[in-house]
């Protein structure tokens, strides 16, 4: 319903019509595989800022922890913006998802000493037979990303069973490439205004501004990443990274070389 001159009033009422049907299918897909209150404001559908593709912005999300982890809130943002190929929309069989963009989100992930952690909140498949391999429902999502975003976002790792926690806080990420491909090069830039690091009671790093510019090599079939150019600014510590870091199966199987681009005192003082 696309005139060659431009949109025509079927093209500019097609977001109207698929807007309530994408977001029942976003409440059926929460809904049956997740232990957790997800919860949403207002949203928009349109075409006029990602043409051809339709642009979904929801406000208020939140993912709410049930159970053990009852009071935690898992994830909230201001703002969630996705990209959706349009053609998978009208085709109604998968909504094939461009890019991501979460603004302002608010992150908590807990571990108990236990090992349980708040982010495992998938529903366990229940009526698969015992005598056979458990067959997957298919989705009706499919992430076929080239870019997703982070805006101004604060989060929290806090594992009792290591004794470690982090935070990043004012944490802004861009990451960008061409996830439909096999190999591609994943382009990553990164900023947090605060980062600490504490392990075993011992703060190894307390507020400190960090820049991280990374170009990877990213070769999905072996599930190997290559550092390509790159820079990590701690303060006034400048650090590169080379190697690869491969993981084909549950192992990490690691090749990497840090150095530091600066070694005077001051930057080394800087932290």
């Amino acid at each position: 319903p696309f005139s060659t001159d431009g949109i025509n009033s079927d093209g500019i009422a097609a977001p109207f019509i698929f807007k309530n049907q994408i977001i029942q299918f976003v409440k059926d897909e929460e809904n049956a595989q997740l232990n957790a209150k997800v919860d949403f404001g207002e949203f928009d559908l349109t075409l006029f800022s990602s043409f051809p593709d339709f642009t979904l912005s929801i406000n208020n999300v939140s993912i709410a922890n049930t159970g053990d982890f009852a009071g935690d809130t898992l994830l909230s943002t201001k703002n969630l913006t996705a990209t959706i190929n349009i053609m998978s929309v009208i085709s109604g069989s998968q909504y094939k998802i461009r890019s991501v963009v979460l603004d302002h989100p608010r992150i908590l992930a807990r571990v108990f000493k236990d090992g349980r952690a708040n982010w495992d909140i998938t529903k366990p498949d229940t009526a698969a037979p015992k005598t056979a391999e458990p067959a997957a429902e298919a989705t009706k999502f499919k992430m076929s990303l080239k870019k997703f975003e982070i805006k101004e976002g604060n989060i929290v790792y806090d594992d009792k069973s290591m004794d470690f926690y982090t935070l990043l806080a004012g944490f802004n990420h861009t990451l960008t490439g061409d996830f439909t491909q096999d190999n591609f090069e994943m382009e990553n830039d990164m900023s947090i205004d605060a980062l600490t690091v504490k392990y075993g009671g011992i703060a190894y790093m307390s507020k400190v501004k960090t820049i991280v510019k990374a170009a990877i090599d990213a070769d999905m079939p072996n599930f190997k990443f290559t550092f390509k150019e790159n820079e990590i600014q701690l303060n006034e510590l400048f650090l590169g990274i080379d190697g690869s870091v491969t993981m084909p199966k549950d192992d990490i199987e690691m090749d990497i070389k840090f150095f530091a681009k600066k070694t005077e005192f001051k930057n080394i003082l800087s932290l």
